[in-house]
This record gives structure tokens, sequence and C-alpha cells, in this order.
């Protein structure tokens, strides 16, 4: 992210605070954010005998000008098609569009705002020598996941 010119702190905030957004709206979430060095298997592992309405990449990847980084963005795609293969894939175009990409592609039958969906999981992977910070919830609850940032 710092190698694309983003600060990170805004990102963070920005993506902790969507991801909240969907759940609020009455979509089920798992986030799952890694670099190209950790497996690739993490996605299958998480994705594994779960129904998948969508899924998605962030512009993160896609607008990276770096190989590595373009390389995991096929190689997630690919995951995508092997786990969930009539699923569609959405974009977003910034840290505050993940929930209007998924909603836009998935759109919901009625108001949810008195039943939200379920944070399955916000995982940020990354080794501590490269990430200051990592963020991990996988107890679902949004006020852990919102946890030390201004919303």
């Amino acid at each position: 992210m710092i190698a694309e010119h983003y600060d990170p702190v805004d990102v963070d905030k920005e993506l902790r605070n969507d991801t909240a957004a969907l759940v609020r709206s009455g979509v089920n979430v798992h986030i799952l954010f890694q670099g190209p060095d950790q497996p690739i298997t993490n996605i299958a592992d998480r994705m594994n005998g779960t129904h998948w309405d969508v899924t998605g990449v962030g512009f993160g990847q896609r607008g990276a000008p770096i190989l590595d980084v373009v390389t995991r963005f096929e190689d997630n795609l690919h995951q995508f098609r092997e786990n969930a293969p009539l699923t569609p894939t959405v974009f977003n175009w910034g840290p505050t569009t993940l929930a209007a990409s998924v909603i836009r592609h998935v759109p919901l039958k009625e108001d949810c705002s008195d039943k939200p969906g379920k944070s399955i999981a916000y995982e940020e992977v990354c080794p501590p020598e490269l990430c200051e910070k990592v963020t991990v919830v996988t107890s679902g609850s949004l006020e852990e996941l919102l946890k030390g940032i201004e919303h």
C-alpha cells in the first residue's frame, strides 16, 4: 500500500468503516487482506464450504504498478473461479466504495436496517516486520472492528 502511495492509516479507517456499512446493510461479510508474500491458498481455505453470492478485489491490487501485486490479482481471480465458479466478482474503485461495489451487484431485496448481516471475519495477514499494526476480528463484533478509529 505504501509503495503505491496510499496513506495506510486513512485506507485502514475507510475499509473498516465500509465493511461495517456492508454488515449494517444486511450483508454477511468475510474480508481477507494479504500481500503477495502470503500463500494464495489462504483464499481457498477461507472460501471452502461456504456459498458466496459475490467475491471482490480492491483497487489497490487492480491499479498496482507492481508486478507481484498484479500477479496476485490474477491468482485471486483464479481462486474465485475455482471456489465459486458462477459467482460475480466485483471491483471497488477506492477504499470508500467497497459497500457500493457489492450492493450494486447483489441488491438487497428488503430494508435490512433492523436485520444486519454478520461479520464473519476481517483479517489482515501481514508479517510483523512489514506491518506496524494488523487488525484481525473473528468475533463478529463491529465495535471491535471499529475500535481505535474515528468513524
